[in-house]
């Protein structure tokens, strides 16, 4: 069995203080809104509620490259709580790995999908996705959202591996 180690480890930093800035101010409007709780109970709870699901939901992703495999980690607490927070490929089963700038090739859905991902992010090209073409045939997405540099960089490595 190959010895496992890690290559190379891809995250996004801006992603990681984004969240981390976003989980800082939903601490700061419970406690202003945990103030007012006697004024109305059934409101607040209910800030209380989205708070905690965006609180623990948020996170951001890194990819692992190891010698033998790739590993997606999620950093979302809740993940990390319901220990679901990564997924494994193993290198002996990859065929290739490509990207995709999320930029639609059919006209079907075009308009659609030029929406959300406006509304999703101002700027589709800046999060391509990996995709890992599989031997048997199946084709796996991973949509960690990186840096297009480290994106690439990885892709680069990963075909490097299979080859």
């Amino acid at each position: 069995m190959p010895d496992s180690r890690l290559l190379y480890k891809a995250a996004s930093k801006g992603k990681f203080f984004l969240y981390l800035v976003c989980r800082a101010g939903i601490i700061l409007i419970c406690i202003v809104a945990g103030q007012y709780f006697n004024d109305n109970p059934v409101g607040i709870s209910i800030v209380f509620g989205i708070g905690l699901l965006f609180f623990l939901g948020v996170g951001d992703d890194e990819i692992h490259l190891y010698s033998d495999k790739i590993v997606v980690r999620s950093n979302a607490l809740l993940f990390i709580m319901l220990k679901k927070r990564s997924l494994s490929y193993n290198i002996s089963e990859i065929k290739s790995a490509y990207i995709d700038d999320g930029t639609p090739d059919e006209l079907t859905g075009k308009v659609f999908i030029s929406i959300i991902s406006f509304l999703y992010s101002k700027s589709p090209k800046n999060k391509p996705r990996i995709y890992l073409e599989l031997k048997n045939g199946y084709t796996k997405r991973i949509n960690a959202e990186l840096d297009r540099g480290d994106v690439q960089l990885l892709v680069n490595k990963i075909n490097a591996l299979i080859q």
